[in-house]
């Protein structure tokens, strides 16, 4: 186990866990993210919590930090994290390089939890998230001991249709502005969008162990 110290006097102290927020990452981008430890800091491993976009990561806040809580309880620090152009990191949401910014976003958590002495670090992540940590590991060079997907999006192309089609539904299809793309809760660049649409989840990641977890009734052969 390791013996955590990451350095910031501003700890909140739940039962049996710490809850501390923090920015990480480049000093000229940072990153905000809170990271939840055991209380007595002798770390098992490190856990990074890969967000949807949009309405849905505002939807699955809740959801994250009860999770968080519950694993740190048992020994995992876990980090959850804004990626870069959106919550309260750095950097606009309409930027046209914002799918190489998300995906950046994985490997700097990943660092941040390294340069505070965890070794092993495995992802969970959520809907368009898995589809982030996937690139992650394929682009970044990042390593991870597992990684769970919750619900994944299989395709970007396939995502931003059907969040497109729910933000015309829901605000109008007047209240995109010209040459981006809008999802409810987030707007994002024309080009970024074609680089997100041209993504798809691909085979087993060598040496490492995956876990789906899948609505009722989910029959897509790709997971399968």
């Amino acid at each position: 186990m390791a013996v955590v110290d990451p350095s910031c006097p501003r700890l909140v102290t739940k039962v049996g866990t710490t809850e501390q927020p923090t920015f990480f990452g480049p000093a000229q981008s940072p990153l905000f993210g809170v990271l939840h430890l055991p209380s007595d800091r002798r770390v098992r491993e490190g856990v990074l919590l890969c967000s949807s976009l949009g309405k849905e990561a505002a939807d699955s806040v809740r959801f994250q930090r009860i999770l968080a809580e519950d694993l740190a309880s048992r020994g995992f620090a876990v980090l959850r994290f804004d990626y870069l152009g959106t919550g309260d990191s750095a950097f606009a949401q309409t930027r046209e390089n914002a799918v190489s910014n998300w995906v950046h976003s994985v490997a700097y958590a990943a660092e941040y939890l390294k340069s505070i002495g965890i070794t092993g670090i495995s992802v969970i992540a959520h809907r368009i998230g898995c589809l982030i940590a996937e690139v992650a590991v394929r682009e970044t060079g990042s390593k991870f001991e597992r990684v769970v997907l919750i619900d994944p999006v299989l395709s970007g192309r396939l995502y931003l249709r059907e969040q497109s089609a729910l933000f015309k539904i829901a605000v109008g299809i007047d209240a995109t502005p010209p040459g981006t793309v809008s999802i409810v809760g987030a707007l994002i660049a024309g080009g970024a969008a074609k680089e997100l649409s041209a993504l798809a989840l691909g085979e087993r990641l060598a040496d490492t162990e995956r876990l789906f977890v899948l609505r009722a009734g989910e029959g897509n052969a790709r997971v399968r």
